[in-house]
């Protein structure tokens, strides 16, 4: 049996089992859009509740470094926007937005 795929004004016979080959071939694709990211050395899947899970037992996660000036000339910062502002308190601090205003936590640094 043949079948006719449409393409504009061409016209494709495809046979049956050409046509399971490609419906195959394309449905992974379709659920390859809804899944999230995983950045680990041991090949785990991701937590399926997160975006992006990063997991390691001897390495850390670098935000952003930037001035308060660097900080404050980001227009409409969406809210959780996390970045490290190096010239903020002694040792700089981490500096999360929040709604209408950034909030500041400074984390001094280890002897």
């Amino acid at each position: 049996m043949n079948n006719k795929l449409y393409f504009g004004q061409r016209v494709i016979h495809i046979t049956m089992n050409e046509l399971i080959f490609l419906i195959l071939l394309i449905l992974p694709a379709i659920g390859s859009f809804a899944q999230n990211a995983g950045i680990n050395a041991d090949d785990s899947a991701p937590d399926p509740k997160t975006m992006l899970d990063v997991k390691s037992t001897d390495q850390g996660l670098l935000i952003p470094r930037m001035t308060l000036t660097q900080r404050d000339a980001i227009v409409n910062p969406p809210v959780g926007l996390m970045v490290f502002c190096t010239d903020n308190g002694i040792d700089g601090a981490l500096s999360i937005y929040s709604n209408t205003q950034s909030i500041n936590q400074s984390i001094p640094k280890q002897p």
